[in-house]
This record gives structure tokens, C-alpha cells and sequence, in this order.
């Protein structure tokens, strides 16, 4: 038994951060079998415009082998009538940063203000993902998103380029522009994400 911040806790002498991980697995490992789940969870949500055709991707820690049945998201506001917000998965390059495309799951609409998801089967294998989406087929108006915003934590270091960061500077992620169609292939853009990125969710099998 040990303690950690006046509790008493049951797993030997555990970090936080080592709670955190073991519980995880576990979870992911069978106790969240045929639930929901959102890839990040801040303590504070928001909601916002993502940017038409631009990607925004966010960190997802797999700690086990995993298949996800469904991958969706929130749209709070209305776009152009028949906008839509494509969802994806990306592999990790092994430095922190987005590569391969695992998945293209397809899109949801922009026009109905509704959570809204995508059924799919994939299966992902225990290492660092990359998850988001984009908005597309927007003539005026975009879709505003349910996001995930700045005071969300990352669970791994993102890289802040070969130059010093401005003042205030904050990153959670990265993003690519012209994204008008199908995901790329390979995430190439190394503009990282200052503002919000879409909170996706997903369902276990």
C-alpha cells in the first residue's frame, strides 16, 4: 500500500504517472470493451472553426491491442449546407510527429449540428497515434466544431521547431492546409497547432 497526495492506494509504491499508465492499459485491455471513449479528454472543452482544408491532428497514446469499431465527432453549429468534416488516424513517425495514414474513416456532415459517427474496424497495435480531422466542401460557411482547446496537456513532448518560441508561445499538436479531398498519404507539414483541433471519440470493439 502506498500513499500519494493523502489517499491511500492499493498498487505499491506508484507514481501518479505510473497509476495513470497501469490504468490505462487496463482499461484499454478489456474494462472499456464495447464503450466509448474520447481520444483526449481536457478538464475544459470548447468549440470553434478548425479552418477549411486544414488537418488538425492531436496525440492518442494506444497502450494495448486495441480495435476501434467507430470513430466520430461533435459539430455544435451548423456550416454551408452540405459541408462535411473528415475524421483520420495517423501513425507516428517514432519522433513525436504525424506520418503514415492508418486510417481515412470517411466524413460526417457539417450541416447537422449533431454528435455524429463513422463505422469502421481497425485495429491498432500499442504506440503513439495521431487523430483529427478537417473541414471540407465549405463555400462560406464552416462548421463549427466541438475542440479540444489549448489547456489540454499533450501526452508526449511536441517539437517546436529550430527557432526559439515566441512569447507565450503553445503547441498540441500540428496541422496541414489544403486538405480538400482524401487524407494524404503522409503527414508532411510541420506547422504545429496554437489554437484548437477537433475532440474525436471512438468506440472499443
Amino acid at each position: 500500500m502506498s500513499t500519494v497526495r493523502g489517499k491511500t492506494l492499493g498498487d505499491g509504491n506508484l507514481s501518479l504517472a505510473q497509476l495513470d499508465a497501469r490504468y490505462s492499459a487496463k482499461a484499454e485491455a478489456g474494462l472499456l470493451a464495447a464503450s466509448y471513449f474520447f481520444t483526449a479528454s481536457p478538464m475544459a472543452q470548447t468549440t470553434a472553426t478548425t479552418g477549411s482544408g486544414t488537418l488538425r491532428l492531436l496525440p492518442w497514446v494506444v497502450r494495448n491491442p486495441l480495435t476501434i469499431v467507430r470513430l466520430g465527432a461533435e459539430v455544435t453549429v451548423v456550416g454551408d449546407a452540405g459541408s462535411k468534416y473528415r475524421l483520420g488516424i495517423y501513425a507516428d513517425t517514432g519522433t513525436c510527429f504525424p506520418g503514415a495514414l492508418v486510417l481515412d474513416a470517411g466524413q460526417i456532415a457539417g450541416d447537422s449540428a449533431t454528435v455524429q459517427e463513422l463505422t469502421i474496424s481497425q485495429a491498432l497495435q500499442p504506440g503513439l497515434y495521431w487523430v483529427g480531422g478537417v473541414a471540407q466542401s465549405v463555400t462560406t460557411t464552416q462548421p463549427t466544431m466541438r475542440t479540444v482547446g489549448p489547456s489540454w496537456t499533450p501526452p508526449v513532448p511536441l517539437s517546436l521547431g529550430a527557432s526559439i518560441p515566441g512569447t507565450g508561445a503553445q503547441t498540441f499538436g500540428f496541422l496541414q492546409g489544403s486538405v480538400t479531398g482524401a487524407l494524404p498519404a503522409n503527414f508532411t507539414s510541420t506547422a504545429t497547432i496554437s489554437g484548437t483541433c477537433p475532440r474525436l471519440f471512438v468506440k472499443a470493439a
